[in-house]
């Protein structure tokens, strides 16, 4: 289940490996720089690519849906250069 934060910094996290297997710190402007497609056994597959690691799957559609609907929100409210 992905999360989206707002920090200062980066806390310091203790990870329960029985609910998460790993996670990463992205920042949001990064997201759109890094989209792609990752090729597993099974074919290519979209997703994005960072230098932590890859979101692809049911965590992609996710975080591409809200970063859909953040940004059809912020488009409406501010003028984005």
């Amino acid at each position: 289940m992905p999360f989206v934060v707002l920090l200062d910094g980066e806390p310091k996290l203790k990870l329960n490996k029985a609910e998460l297997e790993t996670f990463i710190w992205v920042p949001y402007e990064e997201v759109f720089q890094s989209k792609g497609t990752v090729q597993f056994s099974f074919g290519k597959v979209p997703a994005y690519i960072f230098a932590d690691g890859i979101v692809w799957g049911i965590t992609y559609n996710i975080l591409s849906e809200f970063i859909e609907a953040v940004e059809t929100t912020r488009n409406k409210f501010f003028v984005v250069k």
